[in-house]
């Protein structure tokens, strides 16, 4: 599929191409670092780990770290997961962005 295919695919889709996760530029976590870009994040499902708010990260139920969680509610409704790569742990969570959370 080309590129207007794909510019057609998504606009039927109702989702823009280069503006549907745009929000997260210049979004930052409560520490002041920087979220990420569109490229290191993307929305995941909630979950409950240990009777505390967690996010499905690779799978796995984590809880989310309080340093990590953006004052803000995403403005899709749903939450967010923003990942840096880390040369010991693979990656590190920077952003979690929850629906209704502020």
């Amino acid at each position: 599929m080309g590129r207007a295919g794909a510019a057609l695919l998504f606009v039927g889709l109702g989702v823009a191409p280069a503006s549907a996760h745009d929000w997260y530029q210049g979004l930052r976590n409560p520490a002041g670092e920087l979220c990420c870009g569109v490229r290191d994040c993307a929305p995941v499902a909630e979950c409950v780990v240990e009777g505390r708010e967690g996010i499905v990260h690779r799978g796995v139920c984590v809880a989310i770290p309080a340093d990590r969680l953006v004052p803000m509610p995403s403005p899709d409704g749903r939450a967010h997961l923003c990942t840096r790569p880390h040369p010991t742990l693979g990656e590190r969570i920077v952003c979690v962005i929850l629906p209704g959370s502020a």
